[in-house]
């Protein structure tokens, strides 16, 4: 059975869930909405050039440290991993528009997956 929280997730919007973490981010943290933060994106491919291709693009827009690694799957398929990162400011309303623009761009590369994104905070 799933608990209200639970159920709130599951019929939640994008916008909604990120709401949510962002209030959850600022909980007993020194972090403000107005401070530059370090984000980590994530895309996954079994196809290892394609994720090279794509990184090279997000160069051009200022995105660095790029890693691509094997991806940890319960699959049995071997994936990789392209992991990016990029000092900048967002809201829940900028990180819903970024979601939107990688998931577009993974998909005008083939790429199998876009993984949302990560914080240097947690």
């Amino acid at each position: 059975m799933l608990s209200d929280v639970g159920r709130w997730l599951a019929n939640a919007s994008e916008i909604e869930k990120l709401k949510l973490s962002f209030e959850l981010m600022q909980e007993g943290q020194d972090w403000h909405m107005v401070d530059d933060t370090l984000w980590r994106y994530r895309f996954t491919d079994s196809n290892q050039e394609k994720l090279q291709r794509l990184a090279r693009h997000l160069e051009t827009l200022g995105y660095k440290n790029f890693k691509i690694s094997k991806s940890e799957n319960e699959d049995e398929l071997e994936e990789f991993q392209l992991q990016v990162e990029k000092l900048e400011k967002h809201t829940p309303t900028t990180m819903d528009q970024r979601n939107k623009e990688f998931r577009a761009l993974a998909n005008s590369f083939g790429i199998r997956k876009y993984y949302e994104w990560l914080t240097s905070l947690f």
